[in-house]
Formats: C-alpha cells, sequence, structure tokens
C-alpha cells in the first residue's frame, strides 16, 4: 500500500499548496479619475514646526492629463511654505504602516533650488513635527520612497529646515499613530513654483515578495524528496505486482 503521509509532508516542507502570503494595508492617490479629483488633498503652509492647516482658499488644481501617467494635481506658491496636505485616509492612526513606506511623485516644472529641503512632514498630536529629507524633483517626474521608520527622520525645527535631532523609534511609533496632518513639500525654489504631484501610496511592510534564496533551496529538496518517495513507492507496487503473477 502506497502512504501518502511522507508525500504530504514533503510537499509542505517545499511549500507547495500550503504557502501563504501576507497582504499589505495600502492607501493610495493616483489621481487617475476626473470623477474623484482632487481625491480630498489640500495646500497649506509648513512654516510652523506644530500645525498645519489647509487653505480654503487656495485649493491645488486637478489635471487630468500630464502625470506620470495619466491625471495629477499641481500648486502655485500660494503660501509662505507650500506642500500639499493629504486626506483623512492618509492620516490618523497609521501605526499599521510602520516599517511601510510612502512613495509619490513629484515635478516642479519652474526649476528648483536644488536643494534638499524636507520632502516629507508629519504632524502629530503626540508632539512635534517631524521630517524626512530625500532629494528634490526634476522639472520632469521624480519619485520619491520614504521609509516609514525612525531611521533618517528627525524633530522638524519648522521654516522647511531639516532638523539635526534624530527621531527615537518610540517617538516615530507614539507619531504614526496619532497623525493630524501629512505633509508632501511643494516649495523647492526661492520664487514662484509650480509643482506636481502623483501616484502618493502609503503602503505597510507585510508585502508578499518573492522567496529568499534560502527558501528555494528548501523548495527543491522537498520536491526532490518528493519525487524519492514516489520511486520506491512505484518499484514497490512493481515488486508486489511481479510477486503476485509470480505466485
Amino acid at each position: 500500500m502506497v502512504r501518502f503521509k511522507p508525500i504530504v509532508f514533503a510537499l509542505a516542507a517545499a511549500g507547495v499548496g500550503v504557502a501563504s502570503h501576507a497582504h499589505a494595508a495600502k492607501v493610495t492617490s493616483t489621481f487617475d479619475d476626473p470623477g474623484a479629483g482632487l481625491d480630498g488633498w489640500t495646500v497649506g503652509d509648513i512654516a510652523s514646526s506644530t500645525s498645519t492647516a489647509a487653505d480654503p482658499n487656495n485649493p491645488p488644481a486637478y489635471n487630468a492629463t500630464g502625470g506620470n501617467p495619466g491625471g495629477y494635481i499641481s500648486t502655485m506658491d500660494t503660501e509662505n511654505i507650500v506642500a500639499f496636505l493629504a486626506p483623512s485616509k492618509f492620516t490618523g492612526n497609521d501605526s499599521a504602516y510602520n516599517g511601510g513606506v510612502l512613495s509619490f511623485d513629484l515635478q516642479d516644472q519652474d526649476g528648483t533650488d536644488a536643494v534638499a529641503y524636507p520632502a516629507v512632514i508629519l504632524y502629530s498630536s503626540a508632539g512635534p513635527a517631524i521630517s524626512y529629507s530625500s532629494g528634490y524633483p526634476n522639472t520632469t517626474w521624480t519619485s520619491f520612497s520614504v521609509p516609514l521608520m525612525a531611521s533618517g527622520w528627525t524633530v522638524y525645527p519648522g521654516d522647511e529646515n531639516n532638523g539635526t535631532t534624530p527621531v527615537t523609534d518610540a517617538q516615530f511609533a507614539a507619531d504614526l499613530a496619532t497623525v493630524t496632518n501629512l505633509a508632501v513639500e511643494a516649495d523647492w525654489r526661492s520664487g514662484g513654483d509650480l509643482t506636481g504631484l502623483d501616484n502618493v501610496t502609503l503602503a505597510s511592510g507585510s508585502v508578499s515578495a518573492a522567496p529568499e534564496p534560502s527558501t528555494w533551496a528548501l523548495m527543491f529538496a522537498g520536491l526532490g524528496g518528493v519525487g524519492l518517495i514516489l520511486r520506491r513507492a512505484k518499484n514497490a507496487m512493481t515488486f508486489r505486482f511481479k510477486d503476485a503473477f509470480a505466485a
């Protein structure tokens, strides 16, 4: 009789039919749906190190074409230090995204000062704002990827300056759990700006990925075990078949 328990065990070792994949939590604004338009995004002033608010008199503009690709939103230099402010779906308790990434595309059609101003400022009810510097955009679309972990973030001193005080893991976790405003820098030039924003994604770190080399090795070893068990089972059945006729 062929026994299937070793085969099941080998399949499990190989990860065949028993693998599970974690699904990433994700929030996006792609601006590709003209019906959604601005998708709740506003603009405000990020001069303060403690708070910011949407300017109802100067909303960003929605552009159905010219994005990366599709639609995008844009703003002129309407504030002291203008920034795009995320809608409520990006704020509140963002603890699920700790260890994940915030990504977006920017362009400044008027050029920049070629200075790495804070690209993102996170305002929180837990304490002072924190910021992350990540280069500067070009006149064409430039992609940014901001890790959502304490490393690289500093306490934001305000006035578009980069901070010097590193953020601790505990502080970052507390801030991420109580986000009041998430601002993406739009003031990259001394003088007038025309800055575009597209493809904003807030994603957790539990993203399905290709297996690591060690996992592949385990899978191949398991599959090899499956083949060996099947060959032995086949040989055993052949011998019993011959013995039955010999008898």
